[in-house]
């Protein structure tokens, strides 16, 4: 989907179905190996609010179904994905 598109939606969003705020929310999910035995269950969502919201990214993850902690919204995805509690996966 490019831009024009997700421009295109969240204008229909909003005249249409009168959306006060939308987000494209991408999603991963991936399992990162503990030891020889034992993996996490790691799910990384990224709301994108549209470049005409501050601030534009929200980061949500979770591992084994718990949320990771963390300050994350910025109109910057690297500061937004960097600002999540990585180092919490090792607790």
């Amino acid at each position: 989907m490019t831009e024009e598109d997700v421009s295109k939606i969240r204008s229909f969003l909003t005249d249409k179905v009168h959306f006060d705020r939308s987000c494209q929310v991408t999603e991963f999910e991936g399992y990162r190996r503990l030891d020889a035995t034992h993996t996490q269950k790691i799910t990384v969502k990224i709301f994108d609010s549209g470049p005409e919201v501050t601030p534009r990214y929200h980061i949500h993850a979770e591992v084994d179904g718990k949320p990771l902690s963390g300050n994350n919204p910025n109109d910057d995805l690297d500061i937004a994905l960097a600002m999540v509690h990585w180092s919490d996966l090792d607790k």
